[in-house]
């Protein structure tokens, strides 16, 4: 995830997590795009905010594909870690509201 998010010129990482593992094997790498991590779960808000370069934020549970992206596309605008033109990577779990494993990664332009 990380080498395609300098691969692709992104701008910033997007981890839509249950438990906060996502969130966590990215940190692991230490990249140098910011890792907005978007999670229905206050624990996992809560641990995240421990992880290297994590900036966690609650959301409402995501449904599809559609509104995961929509919604990581507004929430990157509001923090300021991107705008209009940007590439972003999502990592997530599908299907959402499930943990257990990151199986899709999406390269998005804001």
């Amino acid at each position: 995830m990380v080498k395609t998010a300098y691969n692709t010129g992104a701008k910033a990482i997007v981890a839509f997590s249950e438990l906060g593992t996502t969130a966590r094997m990215i940190s692991r790498y230490k990249p140098t795009h910011p890792i907005l991590v978007l999670t229905p779960v206050e624990h996992t808000f809560q641990r995240s905010v421990l992880s290297f370069g994590c900036t966690p934020k609650i959301v409402e549970p995501i449904k599809d594909v559609n509104e995961a992206t929509t919604m990581a596309r507004k929430m990157l605008i509001h923090e300021g870690m991107a705008k209009k033109g940007d590439i972003f990577i999502i990592a997530a779990g599908v299907p959402f509201g499930k943990s257990g494993g990151t199986n899709m990664l999406l390269t998005q332009v804001v």
